[in-house]
């Protein structure tokens, strides 16, 4: 059915306003829309694969009312199009009226008006799938199969190897099986290093090969920092003991913030968690503080930083953990006899994820390994995606330049994909110029492709997506074959908010603070508190920095509003500590507060966003210098989640009630026994697979991500190349169905489809 009744209006879906489908939803899930025929309540449909319609829960009730309704439905076509005639005659010497555009599968979204739903696109540029024969049984190892190419890979002798093991080719299975052949062949354990990139990895690989009989104890398997911490410490352990180390960035960011105050730097308004991983990426990079060229003038103040930080270590005799690597490389270089020693000892050297593979990490192996041509990196250059911890790819594409002879095997048979997929991810990493030139080949074909779906905005998006796991649970899927993946932690927040109202099973890998607990975030709530109560002395504590007070003003405004009979918002106006600009802003603010108590949280929060008060603090101290996650894009996100309530204090239960189910679910790790849906971002879901994957926001500034294409601005596309690169991992870890999300609307105002796809949607 295409008509209900909503507020005691007939609605026509096709021409109700795109902005509102969701506002229809979630009243129908109240039982606010009724039938116009039989007045029960109806449920508007809003999900992947259905054009929008009304249904009711009942499907006898369902077929009655729909023969019933198609004449309802004339007629109210009729009259809206009688209405539009008419008008359109009246006002013809002055204007032409636009015509509704109905819902179109054929319209590309170049062509797409803001009204119109857009039906989902599959994925067709897909070629033909070949069915490769079965492999041959000869291919077996210590009971492990292999294909040609793996089979290859691990017999290889003579010279140092690269394996480009592509998604889902069988990597682990082949540097495991590798380091086993090796082992058969005559090499000892304690002469082999096998380096990982997470304990999860190093403990799989050392699992395997105890199952299978390998005495692992005297070999060296696990990650950079573990291998490499562990010469340290038989080195020089009192330097490097544990009780020295600097474990969080938390505590780094104390210290910085102890010397940037020292150089003048407003902790307010600097973005110090950026900081520490510029600094991190100079360190990982062997770049040390007098070597920095400054691009800019933040960069400048990092540098100053940076230098402060490493003698303030230095004088507390500590370290931090990238420490671990730059000090090993030191010790390496600076140390000939020492070098000779694990020279003598290692005879191999096997690296996973040789992709993610950074200067200092890369400076030590090469080093440590000069002597030998027993070196066997595996990785995927395609999977790229850690630059800001210091990872080049040119490491992996430069293989041959840094170790002459090297031979290249391919292992380009994908074994956890559909072929949909697997050509999807062709095309989309194809464009990036640093690469080698190669494609996945599927082992498997399925009917059904991924999908490209076009929600209105954030919202509507992850009521679709949730809708449509629930369809798939509903037939047999069970929960834990579930991924939801997004570039940015932000763009979980709806998503989250739509699971804890459904009694679903799911996770959230992410780290930080809820969404409603972001700085500024909170700082906006506070003020919608105060609309409500003067008084409330948690959000008066809160907004003390927006109106640039200190903690003593808050002392004497508490004194003044007893002593002068004044609300406690009303005493900051006489306090005085507080400048006459000061006082101005505050008294301008009141009267804005107090104008607001009628209005929506939507109205409010844009009014409270354009105070002077509120002005002043985003500009001078709002943390905008961060490039990743600026306070301006926390509340056009607000703004966008506000809208679906009517009342101030409605929204802000809704805000306290989300901060604390994250608190809950952050410290849930149970798992259900059919699994839980997993939420989390591109970067955290590499290594990982699921049957059913969700990718968020594929548009420009959402994926890619804003800074990406701030960099092709001024002229580099290699920020843009990574994204491509953490696209075609997100693509990849989907095994039987993709779906990629194109808003039409991102943080309120018109998205458009990611220049990484945006040739497969207007292919129609």
């Amino acid at each position: 059915m295409k008509i209900a009744n909503y507020q005691n209006q007939t609605i026509y879906i096709p021409e109700f306003p795109r902005s509102r489908y969701e506002e229809i939803y979630q009243a129908s899930i109240r039982g606010e829309v009724k039938c116009v025929n039989c007045h029960q309540n109806l449920y508007l449909t809003l999900s992947i694969y259905d054009i929008p319609h009304f249904t009711h829960s009942k499907k006898e009730q369902n077929i009655e009312c729909i023969n019933q309704n198609l004449e309802i439905e004339q007629e109210f076509i009729n009259r809206i199009q009688k209405t539009t005639t008419s008008i359109e005659q009246d006002h013809d010497r002055f204007f032409k009226l636009p015509t509704n555009r109905s819902i179109s599968s054929t319209a590309t979204i170049e062509n797409a008006e803001e009204n119109q739903f857009i039906n989902r696109l599959p994925f067709y540029n897909i070629p033909p799938y070949q069915k490769i024969e079965p492999k041959s049984n000869d291919y077996v190892i210590n009971q492990i199969s292999l294909d040609e190419q793996q089979w290859n890979a691990v017999h290889h002798t003579g010279s140092p190897l690269l394996v480009l093991a592509g998604a889902g080719s069988g990597k682990t299975r082949v540097i495991t099986t590798r380091a086993m052949h090796l082992l058969n062949s005559g090499l000892m354990p304690h002469e082999m290093i096998l380096v990982t990139f997470t304990s999860k990895a190093s403990a799989e690989m050392k699992e395997r090969m105890k199952a299978l009989g390998y005495s692992i104890q005297s070999m060296e398997i696990g990650t950079f920092h573990s291998i490499f911490y562990k010469m340290l410490l038989r080195f020089n352990r009192e330097k490097w003991d544990s009780s020295r180390l600097i474990k969080s960035d938390f505590q780094k960011e104390i210290m910085l913030k102890q010397i940037g105050r020292r150089i003048e730097i407003d902790e307010k308004t600097f973005a110090y968690d950026q900081a520490i991983q510029q600094i991190g990426l100079w360190k990982n990079s062997c770049i040390y503080p007098h070597e920095i060229r400054a691009n800019d003038a933040w960069e400048e103040q990092v540098a100053s930083l940076y230098e402060g930080y490493e003698l303030l270590k230095k004088e507390n005799g500590q370290f931090d953990f990238d420490d671990m690597l730059l000090g090993c490389y030191e010790m390496l270089n600076e140390n000939n006899e020492l070098l000779l020693h694990y020279q003598n000892r290692f005879k191999c050297l096997l690296v996973d994820e040789f992709q993610d593979i950074n200067k200092i990490q890369f400076n030590i192996l090469k080093i440590l390994f000069q002597h030998t041509q027993n070196i066997t990196a595996v990785g995927d250059d395609d999977q790229s995606i850690y630059a800001f911890r210091g990872s080049d790819p040119r490491f992996i594409l430069d293989f041959k330049e840094h170790f002459p002879g090297a031979k290249i095997y391919h292992l380009n048979e994908n074994y956890r994909s559909t072929h949909g997929i697997v050509s999807l991810a062709n095309e989309v990493i194809k464009p990036n110029k640093n690469r080698f030139v190669k494609s996945m080949h599927a082992q498997y074909d399925y009917d059904q492709v991924p999908s490209f779906f076009f929600p209105y905005d954030e919202e509507e998006e992850a009521t679709m997506i949730i809708n449509d796991i629930k369809d798939k649970i509903s037939h047999g899927a069970n929960p834990g074959q579930f991924a939801i993946l997004y570039r940015t932690n932000t763009a979980s927040r709806a998503v989250f908010e739509r699971l804890i109202a459904t009694s679903l099973p799911f996770t959230i890998d992410q780290d930080g603070d809820s969404f409603y607990d972001r700085p500024i975030i909170r700082k906006m709530i506070s003020f919608l508190l105060l609309i409500e109560d003067e008084d409330h002395q948690p959000a008066l504590k809160e907004i003390l920095p927006v109106l640039f007070l200190k903690q003593q003003a808050f002392q004497d405004a508490k004194m003044n509003s007893v002593m002068q009979n004044l609300s406690f918002l009303e005493a900051f106006t006489t306090i005085k500590s507080a400048a006459p600009f000061q006082i101005k802003k505050i008294e301008s603010l009141i009267k804005v507060l107090r104008y607001l108590k009628r209005a929506t949280p939507l109205e409010a929060i844009e009014r409270i966003e354009e105070s002077p008060a509120f002005v002043d603090y985003i500009k001078k101290r709002g943390n905008e210098s961060n490039k990743i996650e600026r306070p301006s894009d926390d509340l056009r996100d607000l703004k966008v989640v506000s809208k679906n309530f009517k009342s101030i204090r409605e929204f802000v239960e809704h805000a306290f009630h989300i901060s604390a189910k994250f608190k809950e679910y952050k410290q849930k790790k149970t798992q259900s026994p059919q699994g839980n849906i997993s939420l989390l971002t591109a970067h955290r879901s590499k290594g990982l697979e699921y049957d059913y994957v969700y990718i968020l926001g594929v548009v420009d500034g959402g994926f890619p991500h804003d800074y990406a294409l701030e960099s092709v601005k001024n002229g580099s596309l290699d920020q843009l190349e990574e994204e491509r690169r953490l696209l075609y991992v997100a693509c990849t870890r989907a095994r039987k169905l993709l779906y990629l999300s194109i808003l039409q609307k991102r943080r309120g105002k018109k998205a458009n489809p990611s220049r990484l796809i945006k040739r497969f949607i207007n292919k129609r």
